[in-house]
């Protein structure tokens, strides 16, 4: 009951189809950016899709809450438990870097492209073992579709292969953090501490 009554007050947090920040907030300063790219100016849209992707993340994690409520019984054994709320935690992580609060605008679209260039990424790796004939874009953003949009908008962006073989990338100064600094970030800013490493 619990979790299914917490999951029904934060869905009244998302935004409605045309979300519109709070007024005087730094979302709203950051909608009125002036940022220019190579493209012309970024407008509005470049910053309402960064705050669209956090809504998904918010969703994912209300998600794992409902399914917390379902699974919870007394037979259940607490690796579901702990898999589900796992998702959960890397998703509360993943939403809190992107939404820090004082980042600006530049540097919160420099980290909403981290995210989707690493996923490009992955999924290019992995289409290449599963449908090596699949033409580019075929399931969803390539890493050369990511660059694209990042130099569109006159954002300056690395990326490297290390002799590991995974990635390092860099956009406005700013890195993708791995999943166990993400969640050790989260959980500090949420006074929260948990045993949680990768």
């Amino acid at each position: 009951m619990f979790l299914a009554g917490t999951r029904d007050d934060i869905v009244r947090w998302l935004p409605p189809p045309q979300w519109e920040p709070a007024w005087r907030s730094e979302a709203v300063r950051e909608i009125e950016n002036s940022e220019v790219g190579r493209v012309g100016a970024w407008g509005e849209d470049t910053i309402r899709t960064v705050y669209a992707g956090a809504a998904l993340y918010l969703d994912t994690i209300l998600r794992c809450i409902q399914g917390l409520a379902d699974t919870l019984t007394p037979q259940t054994t607490p690796y579901v438990v702990n898999a589900i709320a796992r998702a959960a935690m890397e998703a509360g992580a993943q939403l809190w870097w992107l939404l820090e609060p004082g980042v600006g605008a530049r540097r919160r679209v420099a980290r909403s492209w981290l995210a989707r260039a690493s996923g490009a990424r992955y999924l290019d790796d992995t289409v290449h073992k599963i449908d090596p004939a699949a033409p580019p874009g075929t399931y969803g953003e390539t890493p050369a579709m990511v660059r694209a949009a990042i130099d569109g908008l006159g954002l300056s962006y690395s990326e490297r292969q290390l002799r590991n073989g995974k990635w390092s990338r860099s956009c406005e100064g700013e890195t993708l953090p791995g999943y166990t600094a993400r969640a050790t970030a989260f959980e500090a800013a949420v006074s929260m501490s948990a045993a949680y490493s990768i």
